[in-house]
């Protein structure tokens, strides 16, 4: 994983390891309690749209100074996904137990 911060000193931090992804249909609770959530409807109401969590095994991190990363400005986070899910009558993690259950490739 990389993580490059565009405001600020310049800095990029990479982390090398091993993930592994977790749906949100399959989230066990030892897994929502990493992420201070009482249970799992709590952590699907916390992270609003989210489809699946990573959870990285970390061998190494590294980082290096990002004198080329261009300065961006935050002007502020997109409502989009947050309103087309309000707009849903299903709840989100039913609805994605449909959606994504194979590759691309199959």
């Amino acid at each position: 994983m990389m993580f490059t911060a565009f405001t600020g000193a310049p800095k990029i931090l990479r982390i090398y390891g091993v993930g592994k992804i977790v749906l949100i249909q399959n989230l066990e609770m030892d897994l929502i309690s990493a992420f201070d959530a009482k249970d799992s409807n709590n952590f699907k109401e916390v992270y609003h749209g989210a489809r699946c969590i990573v959870l990285l095994k970390v061998n190494m991190m590294q980082s290096s100074c990002g004198f080329a990363v261009p300065k961006y400005d935050f002007i502020k986070d997109r409502k989009t996904l947050e309103e087309a899910i309000d707009k849903l009558q299903q709840p989100h993690v039913e609805m994605i137990k449909g959606w994504n259950t194979f590759s691309i490739d199959g």
